[in-house]
C-alpha cells in the first residue's frame, strides 16, 4: 500500500477499535498472546483496506457516454431517469435555438434541449441512432437530445483536467472536466440549474 493510501486512514479510530478488541482478547483464556497479536494485525489491515476502498469509491463517478457532432461527452448517471428514442417534437416558436421542442412523455410535456446547439456544435438532421436522455431528480425535468448513447462507464474525478480555454464560454460552463482521452464530462447540476434552459411561464 502506498504512503498516500496510508495517510487517508483514520488511525485514531483504528487504534481505538484495536484497543477495545485487545481488552476483549485479554479476558479470553483460550487466546494466546501471539494469537491475539495476529488477530489485531488482521483487524488493522482490514480497517486500512476499508478506508482505501472508500477513498477509491468517492473518487469515481458513473457516467453515460454520448455523442454529439462526432465528439464524445459523458453525463453522470445519478440524475438520468431513462433514455428514449426521439418522438415527434412540437416546435416552440420564439424560443432560443437550444430548445428543440416539446414531446409528450406518458401524458406530460417534456422540454427537449438540443445538445449540439447548447454546446455550439454544428447541427444536422437526426439519424436512427439519435437518443433523448431524460434528466431529473424526483421527476423528469428536461430531455437532452444527442446523436447517440452507447455505454456506461466509471471515471476518476481526480484524473479530470480543466476544460480547454479554446471552448466558447457558453459551452465551457457546462463542462466539469476532460478525461485523458479528450472526452468532455458534462456537469449535470449546471445543466439543470442554468436559467437559459428554463422557459418562463407568463400569465396571459
Amino acid at each position: 500500500m502506498s504512503s498516500a493510501s496510508l495517510s487517508s486512514v483514520d488511525w485514531d479510530e483504528a487504534k481505538r477499535r484495536i484497543a477495545e478488541l485487545g481488552k476483549t482478547l485479554a479476558q479470553a483464556e483460550t487466546v494466546t498472546t501471539d494469537e491475539a497479536q495476529a488477530i489485531l494485525r488482521q483487524r488493522a489491515q482490514r480497517l486500512a483496506e476499508s478506508a482505501q476502498r472508500q477513498q477509491t469509491s468517492d473518487d469515481s463517478i458513473e457516467v453515460m457516454i454520448l455523442h454529439l457532432a462526432q465528439e464524445r461527452y459523458a453525463l453522470e448517471t445519478n440524475l438520468i431517469r431513462e433514455v428514449i428514442r426521439p418522438a415527434k417534437l412540437t416546435p416552440l416558436p420564439g424560443t432560443p435555438n437550444q430548445f428543440a421542442g416539446v414531446i409528450n412523455l406518458r401524458g406530460r410535456p417534456l422540454l427537449i434541449v438540443n445538445g449540439r446547439e447548447l454546446l455550439g456544435l454544428a447541427d444536422t438532421e437526426l439519424s436512427e441512432s439519435a437518443r433523448i436522455i431524460v434528466v431529473g431528480d424526483s421527476q423528469a425535468e428536461f430531455g437532452l437530445l444527442t446523436d447517440a448513447c452507447d455505454q456506461v462507464a466509471r471515471l476518476k474525478v481526480s484524473e479530470l483536467a480543466d476544460p480547454p480555454h479554446s471552448l466558447q464560454e457558453s459551452a465551457r460552463r457546462f463542462i466539469r472536466g476532460v478525461t485523458l482521452d479528450a472526452m468532455s464530462v458534462l456537469d449535470t447540476d449546471r445543466l439543470r440549474n442554468d436559467p437559459r434552459l428554463w422557459i418562463d411561464e407568463q400569465e396571459d
